[in-house]
């Protein structure tokens, strides 16, 4: 187990990456970022607090944690990295609520999850209106990416001509925000 002490500000780049005998973080202080890779392929990883004060999740953070049991996405958060949860099958069932105040949610974030439903303020990776290099990036599957995983069914974007993977366990999409609420 890993205790991240008050006073830290951040969890850095591959930090934790590839312990795989890590099973539980928690977090006493009000870090803000959870760097690239910084998780990643922590197989054992069951539980992490993330705390409130968290505004970006990088890259590959919890790639590969196979263990990682459901979390709750941080009120301030404003960017979640590509691949972000990628294969975090432990996430069954799971109600993933993404909160107004966020900005970015990258391509796979959540690929080979076992999201139940989503909430979110915007569908693809950001508010309508937001200046970013993908183009047609406003499909729902593009959070899940465009890499089949077992558990998975396509989904076709006709405009941007691009097949994107969302689980089958995905029943329930809710749409905070109305278009021009930006």
């Amino acid at each position: 187990n890993i205790i991240v002490e008050e006073g830290i500000t951040s969890i850095g780049e591959g930090a934790f990456s590839e312990l795989i005998i890590l099973e539980k973080v928690e977090i006493l202080g009000e870090i803000t970022e959870i760097g690239e890779w910084a998780f990643y392929g922590c197989p054992k990883l069951k539980e992490i607090n993330i705390p409130d004060s968290v505004t970006v999740i990088g890259e590959r953070a919890f790639g590969n944690c196979s263990s990682l049991e459901p979390i709750n996405i941080p009120e301030k958060i404003l960017e979640i990295g590509e691949w972000a949860f990628e294969n975090c099958s432990g996430f069954k069932n799971w109600d993933l609520v993404l909160p107004d105040a966020i900005q970015k949610v990258s391509l796979g974030a959540f690929s080979g999850t076992q999201i139940k439903s989503i909430t979110t303020p915007f569908l693809g990776v950001g508010p309508t209106g937001a200046d970013y290099t993908e183009r047609y990036s406003n499909h729902v599957g593009y959070m899940f990416g465009d890499e089949q995983w077992s558990g998975s069914y396509a989904a076709y974007d006709s405009v941007s001509e691009r097949t994107y993977y969302l689980p089958k366990t995905l029943k329930t999409i809710t749409i905070t925000k109305q278009i021009n609420d930006n």
